[in-house]
Parts: C-alpha cells; structure tokens; sequence
C-alpha cells in the first residue's frame, strides 16, 4: 500500500490542533466561572473524533494488484475490481471513480452517515457518492513514481477513461443505469424533506460542454404526490453517481457515431416510459443564458397531457 506524501499527511494534525487550540482559550474562563468540567463535556467527544479523523488521514493509502483496487481514507475502505474502475484527468491530475461503489464503513462513520441519513437522506446519499471518486494524485508524487507505476503496472488496460468504460457499448444499458440512478435521487429535493411522498414524473434538463465534459448544468425536476395530497412540481439534486452515469452515456454514444451531444433532455414516468432526446448545438445556460428554462411549467404540461 502506498501512503500519502508527508506534506499532505501532516495535514491531518490540523483536525487535534484546532480543538486542542479552543481548549487552551476556553477552559479559563470555564474555571472562573466555576464550571472547571465543562471543557471535557463540551470538547470530549470532538477531541476524540478529531484524534480519529487525525489517525486515518494520517493512515490512508491506496493499493493495486493484479485484481482490484484498494483504497483505504477516513472513516472507509474501498475495494474494487479494475472492470468498475474509469481514469479521470483534470488539469492533468488522474483520479479514479469506482462504479456501483459500496465502501465498507469504519464503526463511527458508520454511526455518523446512518443519522445523516435519518435527518438528511440527500445529503447522506451524496456523501455516499463522493466515495466513489479516488483522488490518486494525492498519492503519486511523480508522473513517474512509484504510485503510478504500480498503477499502469496492475491496471494494465482494464481501466477505461471517463467518456469511455467499455469497448463495447450498450447504450441501452446505459440509459437505464442512468435513469436507475437519477430515480434515486428524486428523493434530494432542492428545498425540504422528501418524507411520504411518492413520484410519478421526472424530468432533467443536462448541459455538457463539449470540450472536457467537466463542466455541466443541470435542472431536475419531479412530479409527486403525498398519499390524498395534490401533485407537486419539486426541484432535486442530481447526485455524482447519476452525472457520471450520463457521461458515460455520452462516450459511448461518441463512441458509436463519432457526435458528442452536449444537451440531454430525459423525462421517466413512473410506469416506466421514457425518453432521452439529445442537442448537439451550444448548451444555452453554460454559454450564459442562466434564464434559460425549459421545465419550467412542468406539472402543468403533465396535467394536460393526461387529461388528453
């Protein structure tokens, strides 16, 4: 296993150094106002956490071998044979991202990601999905070293680029993957709670820039409907997960007939149709037109064409 470099493993002694720091400023005053236990109440457990979090940065490291990719950060491990695994460069930094990725939760993070999941379902299941993206450029200090020659040395040929995870495609496939993954994600509304709900109409609205496919505007939207309760038009997030899900839609589309779409218009009915439909021309709102809308008045186009 290879470890981060030291100037970035002595990063993880800021997390004990600042509560250790609001210790020394605080716990005065507590002893003149005669409240000498409060300091241990109040900074115990962020003191443990925070030597926990120091401990694993300090410890992470990443691993290959002739099967899978091993990848050990705070508070999870990540294990994953080199067929799920896709290279991604950004200004010439390689990072990995793990398909259908499931981490193994050390205890504590465990507890954490199960109570964020409790109170903010969105957010847990977009912590969860940041997981899946491995920055190996912390690791390899050298373009030449040791980390990325035992990188080409196990991965071999295995491991497809961002815009292209397999030699063969099957867009049908893909497409559902994608729609398995953004259905998922209705539940990450914009503005509150999920709660009871249930949706019965999606709609996502995704600009791409041509040039590197990093840049991307989204809009979403769901049509759903608590039990008894009117239909409601809500925005949601779409999650890392789905978003890598449509770029690999969008390489292997290239792949097949050589055009790079850069709009994809999707809609999904709960009964299970759906459509994609894809623009080739300069995506309006990544070219500066941030009015631009076009689901704008959903709910009531879904309404009409119902009650056709």
């Amino acid at each position: 296993m290879h470890v981060l470099p030291l100037h970035r493993r002595v990063v993880a002694l800021i997390f004990p150094l600042i509560i250790g720091g609001i210790a020394v400023l605080t716990t005065p005053t507590f002893f003149e106002v005669g409240l000498p236990w409060w300091p241990l109440l109040i900074l115990g457990l962020p003191g443990l956490l925070s030597l926990l979090i120091c401990y694993e940065y300090w410890n992470a490291a990443i691993g290959f071998d002739s099967e899978q990719l091993h990848f050990r950060s705070v508070g999870y491990q990540v294990t994953a044979p080199w067929q799920r695994v896709s290279e991604r460069i950004t200004d010439g930094k390689v990072s990995l991202y793990v398909e259908a990725c499931e981490p193994r939760y050390r205890w504590w993070l465990w507890i954490m990601q199960s109570a964020l999941h409790v109170f903010m379902p969105h957010r847990s299941r977009y912590a969860h999905g940041l997981m899946a993206l491995i920055p190996l450029y912390w690791f390899a200090s050298a373009p030449d070293g040791a980390v990325m020659q035992d990188f080409r040395k196990y991965s071999g040929n295995r491991v497809g680029s961002a815009d292209k995870l397999s030699a063969m495609p099957d867009l049908a496939e893909l497409q559902n993957a994608a729609i398995r993954s953004i259905a998922h994600d209705v539940i990450n509304l914009q503005d509150g709670e999920w709660e009871d709900r249930e949706w019965r109409y999606l709609a996502v609205d995704h600009e791409v820039l041509v040039a590197d496919g990093r840049r991307s505007s989204t809009q979403a939207k769901v049509i759903a409907q608590r039990p008894g309760a009117e239909l409601e038009e809500l925005g949601f997030r779409l999650s890392p997960e789905s978003k890598a899900h449509l770029l690999a839609l969008r390489g292997a589309m290239a792949e097949v007939d050589g055009k790079i779409w850069t709009i994809l218009d999707m809609t999904v009915d709960h009964s299970g149709e759906y459509d994609f439909t894809f623009g080739y021309g300069a995506p309006p709102r990544l070219n500066g037109d941030l009015l631009h809308s076009p689901l704008t008045g959903l709910l009531e186009r879904y309404r009409k064409a119902r009650s056709k």
